[in-house]
């Protein structure tokens, strides 16, 4: 339907709505609470970390389900060796989405903290270095993606905790297929018609 129709990846869809339906069964599975078996000590309490780092390396991390400081910066690593656009959308996107969820609530403490925040990394590299040729004009649109993003979680956040379910990439895949759609409707003329391994590559064949 979405490939056909609307001409669009189903991203990660499918997980959201089987680990929504499976989350709201486990309400009732009192033998999968196993929290005593996992240790509460992480790296952050035995060296001097900033905050907004700690966040960001736990939002990279939480990515891979592994929301800790350790997995996090392995992610980072990855990227930068990977691909520089993607490392630098990962931090811009983070930045702006804590900045203006910040700005709306009042805490900083609180955005730099909340692993949800995963999902404005992954709508910046969505949007700024995958669907779109990378350029000054992707980065813009990956800004105003994250934007629209913290006003999204939030909404998502008030109906989805009155039955218990965490976000998980609901916020990622709306944005992104939202913008991608709407820049598909007036054709775009900065979107990859093929999409390589990196943004580097699909850049440097655009400009070819």
């Amino acid at each position: 339907l979405f490939s056909v129709y609307l001409h669009l990846q189903i991203l990660s869809i499918p997980f959201v709505i089987v680990s929504s339906i499976v989350y709201l069964a486990s309400g009732r599975y009192s033998n999968l609470y196993v929290n005593s078996l996992y240790s509460k000590q992480g790296l952050e309490t035995m060296i001097s970390i900033p905050i907004w780092l700690t966040g960001y390396l736990k939002s990279l991390g939480a990515i891979i389900f592994m929301p800790d400081i350790i997995s996090g910066a392995l992610i980072a690593l990855l990227l930068l060796f990977v691909s520089r656009i993607l490392f630098t959308l990962s931090v811009l996107g983070f930045a702006v989405g804590c900045f203006v969820q910040g700005w709306f609530t009042g805490s900083f403490l609180t955005v730099f903290t909340d692993i949800n925040s995963f999902n404005y990394i992954l709508i910046s590299m969505a949007i700024g270095g995958i669907y779109l040729v990378p350029s000054l004009h992707s980065f813009v649109f990956a800004i105003i993606g994250v934007t629209v993003s913290t006003l999204l979680i939030s909404a998502v956040n008030v109906f989805w905790s009155q039955y218990g379910i965490p976000v998980f990439t609901l916020p990622f895949n709306l944005v992104t297929l939202g913008f991608v759609y709407v820049l598909g409707l007036i054709n775009y003329e900065h979107r990859p018609l093929i999409y390589k391994p990196t943004p580097e590559q699909t850049l440097d064949h655009y400009l070819t």
